[in-house]
């Protein structure tokens, strides 16, 4: 449940990222200060 003020904490972006490397991928991280992280999984299709 999200509320305003409040994160949500957890392993979530730690999963993910024992999977991205399990599979060769890549994360990147843009930040924007009062508007928020947009994170990007990047994996081969190949």
């Amino acid at each position: 449940m999200e509320r305003e003020g409040c994160w949500r904490r957890g392993p979530g972006l730690s999963i993910v990222k024992h999977l991205v490397d399990r599979m060769n991928g890549e994360i990147t991280l843009k930040s924007e200060e009062g508007r928020g992280s947009t994170f990007t999984v990047t994996l081969d299709a190949g």
